[in-house]
């Protein structure tokens, strides 16, 4: 009998955006028959000389997306795996791919790949898969995910605050209205500015001043008798999350 990721594996290769082999090398590794050193050499190294390098690139890291999304209790190891991915040597063979280059960078398909599933989310887009997993579960796997990349700095240093901001709003449900209103203004103001942007400083920028702001107020709601202990427990992971993001860059 197929175990859940050999059938999640077989959903996504039928969706035919995948590439065969890189996703049997991802089920492998997270059946446990390769290690996260040996699944990422794989990864890196097998080039299609049918597409561009830019196009493995997006491919992998997207695969890796979707599977955060929809499969939970994977995210220890796909960060596991994105930690060697990232540590291999660019390769040499002919059209192969420099994985530690700003332009492949995994931070740079995140914030894409993020504005696609917001997209899909506001948009009520269900996907058809026998694995088929509910729009507010894969919100709030996404941003669980990225509150543990955050944690292990995997954005770096200029991890813009914008993308913070998101990353607590996820500990809101989606369906509340200040949630929204949040996230449509994070996005929108994260478009268009850069930190040498007045709006990221001063009292009204994106600053250290409001981060504290929003962790302070979501350990506030905690108490809160009016906020179901579903939420609250979102609440109390965001907050410890964030603990773990500010040690990380001390």
């Amino acid at each position: 009998m197929a175990t859940p990721t050999q059938g999640w594996c077989r959903e996504i290769q039928s969706e035919q955006w995948t590439d065969d082999r890189e996703v049997d090398i991802l089920g492998a590794y997270l059946d446990g028959t390769l290690t996260a050193t040996e699944a990422a050499e794989g990864l890196t190294n097998y080039v299609d000389k049918r597409k561009t390098s830019e196009t493995k690139v997006g491919r992998i890291w997207t695969l890796l997306q979707v599977c955060a999304v929809e499969c939970a209790d994977l995210h220890e190891q796909l960060i596991d795996l994105i930690k060697a991915m990232t540590a291999c040597a660019p390769s040499k063979r002919t059209g192969g791919v420099d994985w530690t280059k700003q332009e492949t960078s995994f931070k740079e398909t995140w914030r894409e790949s993020y504005d696609s599933l917001s997209t899909s989310l506001q948009d009520k887009i269900e996907y058809q898969r026998a694995s088929n997993v509910p729009i507010a579960q894969r919100w709030t796997n996404y941003h669980a995910f990225s509150a543990q990349l955050a944690t292990y700095a995997f954005f770096g240093n200029d991890f813009d605050v914008v993308s913070g901001l998101l990353v607590i709003v996820a500990a809101l449900e989606k369906e509340s209205p200040t949630s929204k209103i949040i996230c449509r203004d994070g996005q929108s103001m994260g478009a268009g500015c850069d930190l040498r942007s007045e709006k990221w400083v001063g009292k009204a920028g994106f600053s250290q001043k409001r981060w504290k702001f929003w962790k302070d107020r979501l350990e506030e709601l905690q108490k809160s008798d009016a906020i179901g202990e579903k939420v609250r427990q979102l609440l109390r992971t965001a907050t410890v999350a964030m603990g773990k993001a500010e040690r990380a860059k001390k």
